[in-house]
């Protein structure tokens, strides 16, 4: 039989997108993505489907995060990415756990293996994490010194006082004489 220009789809089973189309079993080769006009003869073609493969991102200060290297990067479908234990660790906050909302309605412990974005076919995608934090209460200290007459500050201290507040609150101590 002969093909006139025939172009290959690119459907999938869930979770996987196409990477090609071979003629070989074992995918070597070059991909095929046309069959020219003029082609007969039966032909065996082999799709090649590759698990979605989905970027983390974490919706969380990278710079204040003390361990966000730590923090799993990918997503495999197929696989389970297991957010139990992860915690960011941010000075001057508690971590409540992730969630997939800015609202923190949906809280989750891991990605499930069966996950999927059904808008994405190309391979890869983002995955959006939320980390619910919140201030804890931390001690301020603010030490007061008198100036000498010569414009320096002794080591000597004339007062100490120590104020409470969360993470973010501002301290104004009393000005001494």
């Amino acid at each position: 039989y002969q093909l006139l220009n025939y172009f290959f789809g690119d459907t999938a089973p869930e979770g996987h997108y196409l990477e090609g189309w071979y003629t070989n079993e074992d995918y070597s080769g070059s991909k095929i993505s046309i069959l020219e006009s003029g082609t007969t003869g039966d032909k065996i073609f082999y799709g090649r489907y590759k698990p979605l493969e989905y970027t983390i991102v974490y919706n969380i200060d990278e710079d204040n995060c003390i361990n966000y290297e730590d923090l799993p990067k990918k997503h495999t479908y197929g696989s389970v990415t297991s957010l139990d234990g992860v915690s960011p660790i941010v000075q001057s906050y508690k971590f409540l756990g992730w969630y997939t909302d800015e609202q923190f309605t949906n809280q989750i412990t891991s990605i499930p293996a069966d996950y999927t974005n059904p808008s994405d076919y190309t391979g890869s995608g983002y995955i959006y994490l939320y980390a619910k934090l919140v201030p804890i209460e931390v001690k301020y200290t603010v030490k007061h010194r008198k100036q000498s007459l010569d414009g320096t500050y002794p080591d000597n201290l004339c007062e100490t006082e120590e104020y409470y507040g969360t993470t973010g609150d501002s301290v104004t101590p009393d000005v001494k004489e």
